[in-house]
């Protein structure tokens, strides 16, 4: 059984990597997104890509380990209709509308990138609500809440 502060800890990494995703930190050490494989393939400097892949690998691995670990528990409380689930479900949504407008052929639209904009903020919303909603009662495992 895994304790719920190592939960809580991998919880609190996928945030600060989403944080600093949607923040462009990468462009304090390297011009393209370490999560494009063109940066990997491209003329970026070798210790660029090591310390990037590096990064992603091990949020890969967290993020897998977490979603896996965790989804039994989240299924059962989207069953419910549990407000933070439920959350989840928006936040995901409003994540792949908002990354499907930056790829589109109407990219650079004022309205597109305001449309854009809005859902990444939404999707930064549902995220906190998520935070805000979620059973904080870490003395207790995920199956017991």
């Amino acid at each position: 059984m895994i304790s719920p502060a190592f939960k809580w800890g991998e919880l609190s990494f996928l945030l600060l990597i989403y944080a600093m995703r949607e923040m462009d930190f990468h462009r304090l050490f390297t011009e393209a997104h370490v999560s494009k494989w063109k940066f990997y393939a491209g003329p970026f400097p070798l210790h660029e890509k090591i310390i990037g892949g590096v990064v992603v690998l091990l949020t890969i691995v967290v993020l897998l380990y977490f979603v896996g670990s965790n989804f039994r528990h989240f299924w059962k409380s989207l069953k419910t209709m549990q407000s933070w689930a439920v959350h989840v479900i928006i936040w995901a949504v409003f994540l792949f509308s908002s990354q499907m407008l930056d790829k589109s052929r109407w990219h650079g639209i004022f309205a597109e990138i305001v449309w854009e904009e809005n859902m990444e903020f939404g999707a930064a919303i549902m995220l906190f609500m998520v935070l805000l909603k979620y059973p904080l009662n870490i003395s207790c495992s995920p199956t017991e809440l």
